[in-house]
């Protein structure tokens, strides 16, 4: 059964491919997925399934100019009053709401400083049926060199709120972003990248639980995948590292901390 989403969450991604059957077998080999091919009507889309409940999509990449990479969807309650929203507080509708079969409504955007996202607005597909478990997407995690006039996007566009991140780094601003009615522990976070390439748009990086990070990303190294961030432990959160894929999506992993109790 679908998880049930509040609006302004995350609630599916998917990854938009120049090869399909590469995509399909790298992923397969990491994360031990299985697909669901929907068919030429639907446009080669797959659902990406892992013990058989669906995490996510794939299929080839529809927008003109775009390149491979992984897409966050956020859950809204009216795709075309979202659209509006985005165009009058200074993002940019990149595609328009459409109707996917009559099973949602999507449409994509890009914010003020250029990052792109995506909503979803559900009818009979309510969203990923499993969330935060291995080899599901588990956060999102928005960065960049600047990132305060997003963020003020995203809080009228969305409604969220903020709260600084207490096992981030002294001196290191991190902040969780919540929303009412959502999951407790925060549906991502947003932080300034001191390191993120000069000149480039910030972006929402997927992150994917893994029993083992440091097995994961030495398997996707050996299948052609660019380790952007090496395995890395962080106090309070867990061990995590970064990937771009051999066709250059990039993604997270992260082996989450044991839970007290």
């Amino acid at each position: 059964m679908p998880i049930e989403f509040a609006n302004g969450e995350p609630a599916w991604v998917d990854l938009g491919s120049h090869d399909l059957q590469a995509s399909k077998d790298f992923y397969h080999h990491l994360f031990d997925w299985e697909y669901q091919d929907l068919g030429a009507e639907a446009g080669q889309y797959h659902f990406i399934l892992s013990g058989g409940k669906q995490v996510g999509g794939l299929g080839p990449i529809m927008e003109e100019g775009a390149g491979p990479a992984w897409t966050t969807y956020f859950q809204v309650a009216d795709a075309e009053a979202t659209a509006a929203k985005v165009a009058e507080t200074g993002g940019t509708v990149r595609f328009p709401p459409m109707d996917v079969m009559g099973q949602n409504v999507i449409a994509g955007f890009s914010d003020p400083a250029g990052g792109q996202f995506a909503v979803t607005q559900p009818k009979a597909h309510k969203g990923a049926e499993v969330w935060r478990e291995n080899n599901a997407v588990c956060w999102v995690e928005y960065s960049g060199t600047e990132v305060r006039e997003a963020l003020e996007f995203y809080h009228r566009l969305f409604g969220w709120s903020s709260r600084q991140a207490p096992e981030a780094p002294p001196g290191m601003e991190y902040l969780v972003q919540s929303v009412e009615g959502g999951n407790s522990d925060g549906l991502g976070g947003v932080m300034a990248n001191p390191d993120h390439p000069a000149g480039a748009p910030p972006y929402w990086c997927v992150h994917f639980a893994t029993a083992d990070t440091d097995a994961v990303a030495a398997k996707a190294g050996d299948m052609g995948g660019t380790l952007m961030v090496p395995p890395m432990s962080i106090e309070g959160i867990g061990r995590m590292s970064v990937i771009a894929d051999p066709q250059g999506a990039v993604f997270a992993t992260l082996t989450p901390e044991p839970r007290a109790g």
